[in-house]
Parts: structure tokens; sequence; C-alpha cells
């Protein structure tokens, strides 16, 4: 069974330049993986002995919405979607439960144009006594990340969280440097695992992060490593990370992964009411303020216009992407919030 390398968005990590010379030093890379159970980030790899000579590239996700609810996390998803099809070569595959659009439309078929393949998303069993006693309902559903080890078709995959946002290509994932092997196998190990709470040091209380990165650490034998956070980081970090060389003044540290946008995560999301406040006195949108508020907007926008026009959205969605009420609800719109 391939290894895991877990990324977390705390502890001391290496810089640059110490990541680049210790990869030269694996000399094309170890049958390792690259997992953010903090961050949001999993790189899954098929074996070279086991791909064949087309290599099946891609990034995935889950968009799970209780059924006759609103389509949170389907709508959610839309941003990265648009992001990655903007930025990277290779497709997006959106496990979800959701088949067709509020108005009828195929899923498939929408997504489609934001080069997203849509899979089946399927229930993970947890274990009777440890989903009853120790584990909220969210982290029952992400426990369901764990069957992207069954998606034996593709020869490389990274997972990306949906609450999350993407500044920069990071396709070098894919270069077969930082992977697993994707296998029924260790799709069954890892359940195995989970229904041993002592064996795999109570990892409930904190999901299925803790699983995933003591899996690999104590059946495996594979240590945790990390990515810079010039390359991925927590939203509540921004303007803390390392700064690029670079002669002029200014910011230069955006990340190119960044996962939710703050601890309430209000601007990666598609609520104007929730981005409100008052400041000063003054009410404004304080997404407006957020270096990536914006361009969160922009790409969750722009994937709604692609999948349909804008005729498939709610009144959420459809004031948020009205300009005059996102840059403009505060002066202007003062009586709806």
């Amino acid at each position: 069974v391939a290894g895991a390398v877990l990324l977390s968005g705390s502890g001391r990590l290496p810089a640059l330049e110490a990541v680049t010379q210790l990869l030269n030093r694996w000399g094309g890379g170890p049958r390792s993986g690259l997992l953010d159970g903090a961050i949001g980030i999993i790189a899954v790899h098929r074996s070279p002995t086991s791909a064949g000579a087309g290599k099946r590239f891609a990034w995935v996700t889950m968009a799970y919405d209780a059924p006759g609810a609103e389509p949170r996390h389907l709508w959610q998803s839309l941003a990265m979607a648009r992001c990655l099809q903007r930025l990277s070569s290779f497709p997006l595959v959106l496990l979800t439960n959701s088949s067709r659009l509020p108005d009828g439309t195929p899923l498939a078929t929408a997504v489609q144009r934001l080069h997203v393949q849509l899979m089946p998303l399927y229930e993970v069993p947890i274990p009777h006594a440890m989903a009853e006693a120790h584990m909220p309902l969210h982290w029952k559903v992400a426990f369901w990340k764990l069957q992207i080890w069954r998606l034996e078709q593709f020869d490389k995959l990274v997972w990306v969280d949906s609450d999350a946002i993407l500044f920069r290509s990071m396709d070098w994932l894919c270069s077969g440097i930082m992977l697993i092997e994707p296998s029924e196998a260790t799709f069954k190990r890892l359940r195995l695992f989970a229904a041993d709470g002592n064996a795999s040091e109570h990892w409930w209380t904190n999901g299925d992060q803790k699983l995933i990165r003591n899996y690999f650490r104590i059946v495996v034998g594979e240590p945790a490593k990390t990515l810079p956070l010039t390359d991925a980081s927590f939203g509540k970090c921004l303007g803390h990370t390392p700064n690029i060389k670079y002669d002029s003044p200014g910011p230069w540290n955006v990340p190119a992964f960044v996962h939710k946008s703050s601890t309430g995560n209000e601007c990666f999301y598609f609520n104007v009411s929730k981005q409100m406040a008052r400041v000063n006195g003054e009410l404004v949108n304080i997404c407006n303020y957020h270096p990536l508020g914006p361009y969160w907007r922009d790409m969750f926008c722009q994937a709604m216009e692609i999948v349909g026009g804008g005729k498939h959205t709610i009144d959420t969605t459809r004031v948020f992407c009205d300009d005059t009420y996102w840059y403009r609800a505060g002066k202007a719109h003062r009586g709806l919030w």
C-alpha cells in the first residue's frame, strides 16, 4: 500500500528551497501522498506499474445536500470548478448526490461546461458506536471522502475542499512527486482502521483528517510532510505568510490555495447577509475588503452563468451576483439588511 503525506496548517513549515532540495533527493518521487487534513488538499496516485500509457489526472471534490434542501454545497463547489477551469489542464471530478438543477436541467450536462465530470456520491458507513457517541453530522459526511481511494479509473487525483479557492495553477501536484495509490484495498484498510478506536488514537476527535493522517503514519509508516505557506494556507493566515523575494513594496504572499476566507468563511460563500457588518458605525460588506473576496465572487458568479445563464439561481445567489447589491449594499440598500 502506498503512503500519504499530511499537510497541516500548524507546525513549522519548510522553506520552498528546502522542499525543492528534498524533492530532488527523492529523485522522481516516493510512493507517498499529498494530503491536507487541515488546509484541504489530497493528491492520490496510481503507481507507475499500474498506470496505463495515457495518464488520467483530475481534481476531485464533494458536494452533499440533504434531499429537498437548498443546494448550497453544490453551488459553493462551482467557484472552485471555475478556478480549475481557468488555471488547470485537468478536469474536476464532482462527487455529489444531486443529479438535476432546480429547474430540472441534468446537472451533468450543465457542469460539463466547467470541465467538470459528475460522479455519484455514496455514503461510507462509520462504525456505529463512534458515529453515535462522538461525531457531529458534518464530520460524518466528511468521512465519505474516503471513497476517493476507490476511483481506480484515475492515475492521479488531487482532492480540494469546496470551501476553498485556487489563485494560481497547482498542476505540478500531478507531476509524480508526492502521491498515493488509489485502491480498493486501501479504502477497506482505512475503514478497518477506523473501527479500531485504540489503534487509531481516537481519530473521531478530529474527524476524517485525523483518521487519514494516523492511518498513513501508524499503519503505512509514512511521516507527515508539508507544503510551504506560499502554496497553501488558511484564509485567517493571509498577511502573515512568507513573502516571495521581489524588489517592490507590497504583500507578495498570497498562497496558491486558500482554505476558508476566515474563521467564519464569510467571503467564500454566496450569502450577502452573512457578509454585512458595521464598521465605525457604517454598514459595509466586509468581503469588499478581503484580498480574495471579490475574486471568489467573480469565480462563483461566472460559474453560475456558465452552467445556465443564471436561470438556475435562487434569491440568495441572484442578490450575491448583483454588482450593485454586493459592492454598494451598505450605502444604497441599507434597508435590506
